[in-house]
């Protein structure tokens, strides 16, 4: 089958330090590669402490935006402004079906206020690669793959007996057919990872190294990652997360995962 390609930046919280380190948060970029990077005994730099990579900049680009990755802070400042404006979960208007819809205030959403920057610069998209910054479409033999679309979430299945009393969860009736975030097996969105990405809320994470490990302990639902970086070979066994091991690139964190369990993918992955 043919592979396609992207590349996302920022998101991956095990290489935010080449964008930003622990504890530097409120440094100008120019401050910040100046800095002399904090480091372990070992000598490998120091990634612990607490994150967040709570963002409004999505994976994938707005169409509005085009092949254009980068904003400039007049620009930005713009389209953050209205961005805000568009999702006040405070608003009171729009009828009663758009005030239950907004039961969480906006304190309880953690969607973040500003675009992410990079390298001092504001990004429009998660993806830097293709250049209009969307995942590519999948393969013909990949969209084989996906099982025919199931019911969403609370809507009816009418059935050819009793139409009038069809369940109202349809598909959904039994524990096992619940979805995976919803039974806490698996994070709300992809903030579990990999890759590891902003979702409506509880976008933090501890990370904590010891000579042989890293450690990331996820907000959402308390997911944990343990990582080997002793050389290790990868294990057999499939994993909610997959199976990681990590690796040292000079001063970059490099982790493969691999022998996730069949029912994770991202995007409609193998």
């Amino acid at each position: 089958m043919r592979r396609t390609r992207f590349v996302i930046a920022l998101a991956l919280m095990a290489s935010a330090p080449a964008i930003q380190l622990a504890g530097q948060s409120s440094l100008r970029p120019t401050q910040a590669r100046t800095q002399a990077i904090p480091r372990m005994p070992d000598g490998r730099p120091d990634l612990q402490g607490m994150w967040t990579n709570v963002t409004i900049t999505r994976l994938e680009r707005p169409a509005e935006f085009g092949d254009k990755l980068v904003l400039s802070d007049q620009e930005a400042s713009a389209y953050e402004k209205e961005f805000l404006k568009t999702n006040d979960k405070d608003r009171r208007d729009g009828g009663s079906r758009a005030d239950v819809e907004r039961a969480y205030n906006a304190f309880f959403w953690d969607s973040g206020t500003e675009l992410a920057r990079v390298n001092g610069q504001k990004r429009t998209s998660l993806i830097v690669d293709p250049a209009d910054g969307r995942i590519p479409a999948l393969t013909p033999e990949a969209q084989k793959r996906i099982p025919s679309p199931r019911p969403a979430w609370g809507s009816a299945v009418v059935g050819p007996d009793d139409p009038e009393n069809a369940p109202p969860f349809g598909l959904y009736d039994n524990p096992e057919e619940r979805p995976l975030p919803e039974r806490c097996l698996l994070a709300f969105g992809s903030s579990s990872g990999p890759p590891m990405l902003p979702i409506a809320y509880n976008n933090h994470y501890q990370i904590v190294q010891t000579p042989g490990y890293v450690m990331i302990l996820v907000e959402m639902v308390h997911d944990v990652r343990i990582i080997p970086t002793d050389g290790r070979a990868h294990g057999q066994t499939r994993r909610w997360l997959g199976d990681s091991v990590g690796r040292w690139e000079g001063d970059t964190f490099v982790v493969d995962t691999i022998n996730f369990k069949p029912q994770v993918s991202f995007s409609g992955s193998s």
